[in-house]
């Protein structure tokens, strides 16, 4: 019983010591997980084992292990009566990775200039 009442008045410190740390993470920071890749015809089949079509293309940038920035195309996949999608990194000719794959897919068409719709 002695014992209690000072693990009770550290206990809200301990908790206060806590929040501070979360307060110091960074809010944005690079990360490493990972990704399935192969030949970009390898990676093209996978997505087209779920009955995904391209949808959306266009040429971005990937950032190398070593800092560098490559250009890259990227691609999404997608099945619209099923809903999923792949999105894939072609980062030459001779390799591609799956970044992202899912499901449930919603369209956000454009709205239009001038209106809510």
């Amino acid at each position: 019983m002695r014992f209690l009442l000072p693990i009770l008045f550290l206990f809200p410190l301990l908790s206060f010591a806590q929040e501070t740390d979360k307060s110091e993470t960074p809010q944005v920071y690079w990360a490493s997980k990972p990704i399935q890749c192969g030949t970009p015809d390898e990676i093209i089949k996978i997505a087209k084992q779920y009955g995904e079509d391209p949808f959306v293309s266009g040429k971005g940038m990937s950032v190398g292990g070593d800092g560098q920035y490559t250009e890259v195309h990227i691609i999404m996949g997608v099945n619209p009566k099923t809903g999923t999608f792949t999105i894939i990194e072609v980062t030459s000719p001779s390799q591609a990775c799956i970044i992202a794959s899912g499901n449930k897919t919603t369209f956000h068409p454009p709205k239009k200039e001038g209106t809510n719709t």
